[in-house]
């Protein structure tokens, strides 16, 4: 058993608390950390190890090595990750996926790819799609070549299948929100006219990731809707496509009763910056929440930066 307060980096210290968890023994902080950062031997003594501990356990491992991960920057289980989202057990490959980072590149995406060409389990396909959706942004940007196209292909086939439920297509279709495609754009509005609340709110976000302002319309739709996660959905949507066509439909928002959605506007205000979105948060000041002085202030801040960086590029005139 490893009793040890830090890090383990010997094969000796893994193989202990590999041994531990095969017998049942718990899963702390402690010996959970032993597993980041492994080399090529100590994987294989993962690999090898994995199945004698019983999923119940395999699960409490992940969900405790996620948490880690989240607190401590240092710590990077990415290797146990792949050695989880290749598991027998659905449940084990569902949290191996919430454990994969986005800095894999094209081995992750390769990963992915083939678990998600013979996947069938719902729930797994969700994570793996949330898990999914940084490195569909980077095959956007062609950075991952065949592993990328592999991934979106696969992702497609799920996103077009009729039998999952919405929670699921709803994951597919916010990873898949960054490809400039017609069928995502398709998909997109799909999810848009569905019943079920999730796939709108996807619908949404997915909007927001195409950076695409055709969806300026149909956001300033959802931008009055009687509920306000959809509107603060609508707000940072409008905000990551940066347009400026778009900060007078949010300004209203400003003065909604919700200070997550008026949270949301200030923030999207200074992402798109410009005369006018200083404009408008200037004149915030004198009825902003208490609450929210510190945020509107650092918006503000943002949004004269952005002017100055824009004014720093623009070209000479010939005068």
């Amino acid at each position: 058993m490893y009793t040890g307060g830090v890090s383990a980096s010997t094969t000796a210290e893994i193989i202990s608390v590999l041994d531990g968890f095969a017998n049942g023994e718990l899963p702390t902080e402690s010996t959970v950390a032993v597993l980041s950062d492994l080399d090529r031997s100590d994987i294989q003594e993962l690999a090898g190890r994995w199945p004698s501990i019983v999923p119940e356990l395999r699960v409490g491992i992940l969900a405790l090595a996620v948490d880690l991960a989240e607190s401590q920057v240092d710590k990077d289980f990415q290797r146990l990750a792949y050695i989880a989202i290749d598991d027998p057990i659905p449940g084990v490959r569902e949290a191996g996926f919430y454990l994969l980072n986005d800095l894999g590149g094209r081995e992750t995406a390769r990963r992915m790819a083939d678990v998600l060409e013979k996947e069938t389990n719902a729930e797994v396909v969700g994570a793996a799609a949330e898990a999914a959706a940084p490195y569909v942004l980077q095959h956007e940007l062609g950075q991952l070549g065949e592993a990328g196209e592999r991934l979106e292909t696969a992702l497609r086939k799920h996103a077009t299948a009729s039998t999952y439920p919405a929670e699921t297509f709803a994951s597919l279709v916010q990873a898949l929100g960054y490809l400039q495609e017609q069928w995502v754009s398709e998909l997109i509005r799909d999810a848009a006219y569905r019943d079920e609340r999730q796939p709108q709110l996807s619908a949404i976000v997915a909007m927001g990731r195409s950076a695409d302002e055709e969806w300026l319309d149909p956001l300033e739709q959802y931008l009055q809707s009687s509920d306000a996660e959809i509107r603060q959905r609508a707000v940072q949507a409008c905000g990551e496509i940066g347009s400026e066509d778009a900060v007078d439909m949010i300004a209203p928002l400003l003065d909604d009763e919700h200070n997550d959605v008026v949270a949301a506007t200030l923030a999207a205000l200074a992402e798109i910056g410009g005369g006018d979105a200083l404009q408008h948060l200037n004149s915030f000041y004198d009825r902003v929440p208490a609450e929210l002085e510190d945020t509107l202030q650092e918006a503000a801040e943002a949004a004269s930066n952005v002017i100055h960086t824009l004014s720093s590029i623009e070209p000479e005139d010939d005068d």
